[in-house]
């Protein structure tokens, strides 16, 4: 079974669009053999996105499990997946963002890739728009003018590159499709990040695990990128600078957090990712706590599960 999760927080529009994307994947996939975990990280309540988990529900066929989660707190990025992963039941875990549009062809070859070669533990694709990998930026020649472009395009990148695949340095938190054989050995994301470096983190592990981390180059989607703090921005009015600024000392916290667990002699403030030694980090002793990250059960009191 496939386990299908996605986050959302704000931005309506983006989230309404993946999921209408997802039902239309998903039944061009034929497949019966997959649930799907929506996790809703405390968005306004004006943007109404529990509705659209609803809607979504009765869109599936009958028999698809779906569950959700209903933060009464933010939980950011790092966190809301841990929460999702946890639940996850499937053979293979597929995370998928709000601000993105899934299509057959990649679900396809995502899965291709990673029956591959065993010794693969998660595949990411390409897109538009890529953190830290400027060499998986996809652009389609012209701006897509409806769902069926979006498929079209992503049918082409499937059959130009087939089930190539390069191996990745680092893990950035884009759409990714995780093994079981990964979750079992290395847990999920470790909470204590809160929001960035989980993913960085979860990637380290899984290669010190003995994993490989990919990008099959014949898998794309449609990536819209930063679409919450765009929302944000709009909703508020404030500069997009500002919002930038703000999210960059989040990220700095997370990266002292990251060197607090893994290597002390890291620079004090976030130097870049470029400037992070993970070949030197991956040889390092493992951690005197252990590496595995244990699933975590939603708390009543933050959570609503349903």
């Amino acid at each position: 079974m496939l386990s299908v999760l996605i986050s959302f927080h704000n931005a309506r529009p983006s989230a309404q669009n993946c999921l209408r994307t997802t039902v239309r994947a998903f039944q061009a996939l034929a497949s019966a053999n997959v649930e799907f975990v929506l996790v809703d990280d405390k968005s306004d309540p004006d943007q109404q996105i529990p509705q659209l988990m609803a809607e979504f529900r009765q869109q599936v066929p009958a028999g698809v499990k779906v569950t959700e989660f209903l933060f009464k707190e933010h939980q950011h990025y790092t966190r809301a997946l841990t929460y999702g992963f946890s639940a996850a039941r499937g053979e293979q875990v597929l995370f998928v963002s709000h601000d993105m549009l899934l299509t057959p062809d990649y679900v396809r070859t995502l899965l291709a890739v990673a029956a591959s070669d065993s010794r693969i533990g998660l595949v990411r694709g390409t897109s538009p728009y890529v953190d830290c990998f400027p060499q998986h930026k996809v652009m389609p020649p012209f701006p897509p003018r409806s769902f069926d472009d979006i498929d079209a395009f992503a049918r082409y990148v499937s059959q130009y590159h087939g089930l190539a695949w390069v191996e990745d340095r680092l893990l950035t938190g884009d759409s990714m499709l995780i093994k079981r054989d990964v979750l079992d050995k290395i847990g999920v994301f470790d909470p204590r990040y809160y929001g960035y470096f989980g993913d960085i983190d979860f990637g380290l592990r899984l290669q010190r695990a003995g994993f490989k981390m990919v990008c099959a180059k014949g898998a794309w989607l449609w990536h819209e990128g930063a679409a919450a703090y765009k929302d944000k921005a709009q909703q508020t009015q404030q500069e997009y600078a500002r919002i930038h600024a703000a999210r960059m000392q989040v990220v700095n916290n997370a990266y002292k957090a990251f060197r607090d667990k893994w290597d002390r002699t890291l620079p004090e403030n976030y130097p870049g990712t470029d400037a992070i030694p993970f070949e030197r980090i991956r040889t390092l002793p493992p951690l005197p706590d252990g590496e595995l990250q244990p699933p975590i059960r939603p708390d009543p009191a933050i959570c609503e599960v349903r």
